[in-house]
């Protein structure tokens, strides 16, 4: 069962991705769940990052937060 307990702890666990599909199939069964909605703006914001790091090759210094 996809809960929001589960996606929590695939976040917790670096598993950004298997969160974010989980967090957006939580959203589909209850479109008014505010706790999913922040979780996907807040993984999709940095899956953006991640992406602009990769393709700047900027992989080392984006990893670390610079």
């Amino acid at each position: 069962m996809q809960t929001l307990t589960l996606a929590n702890i695939y976040e917790l666990q670096g598993l950004k991705e298997e969160a974010l599909e989980i967090y957006k199939e939580v959203l589909k069964k209850d479109p008014s769940n505010t706790d999913a909605k922040i979780a996907i703006r807040r993984l999709s914001g940095m899956r953006k990052k991640v992406s602009w790091c990769q393709q700047r090759d900027e992989r080392v210094f984006c990893q670390n937060g610079r």
